[in-house]
């Protein structure tokens, strides 16, 4: 979770949740989504493969 915190906090969130603005946050994380999937696809990398395997990680991780 750590590494969460420092890549919001580069986006201008603030890593303590306590005083997060859940909508702001949901808009951050979003962009960084976009943003690191526009970067694999300039690199040649699958995004739409790399959306697949993170929701595979999500879901085992999850449950």
């Amino acid at each position: 979770m750590g590494r969460v915190a420092a890549v919001l906090s580069v986006y201008g969130q603030r890593s303590s949740t306590s005083s997060l603005d859940l909508a702001a946050l949901d808009d951050t994380v979003t962009d960084v989504i976009t943003d690191l999937l526009h970067w694999l696809a300039v690199q040649g990398g699958d995004p739409d493969g790399a959306l697949g395997r993170a929701q595979m990680h999500y879901e085992a991780e999850a449950a």
